[in-house]
């Protein structure tokens, strides 16, 4: 009988293990789900994380040509500003140019006007002198036939 109690008391405890075996076991595949949702929890936000870097990493790449564009617009503005300045400088070597060769223009203009004055002053010599030299040329004809007269007479 002692025997038989303690086969008794075996099977009992073999029921409590049993019991206690299959209550581990939905523990442990309840904790088995949870750790798969985790792992699956994990691997989405793993995902997330990797895209989120690509996202970054697009957006530097993205920074860098806005950087670089913004680079060469400064480079252009400060090119066309250099181009700006010199077109400044020769338009206004050209302005004193052209107002150098005005005023040799006018100088040569001048010199024209004084040699035109000169010229005309000699023209009108040479006309007074021409006038001179035909009046004493008539002299000198009034001279000749007043000799001849004179001569004729003389002869007479």
């Amino acid at each position: 009988e002692e025997l038989h109690s303690k086969m008794e008391m075996l099977r009992e405890r073999e029921a409590e293990v049993q019991q206690s075996a299959t209550q581990w076991e939905g523990e442990a595949k309840a904790l088995q789900i949870r750790l798969q949702a985790r792992e699956d929890d994990l691997r989405a936000a793993e995902e997330r994380l990797r895209q989120q870097e690509q996202t970054v990493d697009g957006m530097k790449s993205d920074f860098k040509r806005v950087e670089d564009e913004t680079v060469l617009a400064q480079q252009k503005v400060r090119c066309r500003e250099m181009e700006l300045r010199l077109n400044a400088e020769r338009g206004r070597d050209l302005e004193a140019e052209i107002i150098r060769r005005q005023r040799e223009v006018e100088a040569g203009e001048e010199r024209n006007r004084l040699f035109e004055v000169d010229l005309a002053r000699r023209i009108k010599d040479i006309e007074a002198g021409e006038e001179r030299v035909k009046r004493r040329e008539l002299d000198l004809d009034n001279r000749e036939q007043v000799l001849k007269k004179k001569m004729n007479d003389f002869q007479l």
